[in-house]
């Protein structure tokens, strides 16, 4: 049985992880890829919402 509650905090994670991005859409190309903090920081939370993603389709509970 699916726990409704998780699956809403986790989709409520992903939700997030993407208003996160969102935030920075404005970015250039060139500073996008001159600031390797910018850089590690949208890496690493597309890579979060790969990892929340898979958790709600291959693990819901």
């Amino acid at each position: 049985m699916v726990d409704q509650a998780v699956v809403e905090r986790k989709l409520m994670l992903l939700a997030e992880y993407v208003q996160d991005l969102k935030e920075i859409q404005q970015v250039t190309f060139e500073e996008f890829m001159s600031d390797k903090r910018l850089r590690r920081y949208v890496e690493r939370t597309l890579w979060m919402c790969g990892v929340r993603y898979s958790s709600i389709a291959l693990d819901p509970l």
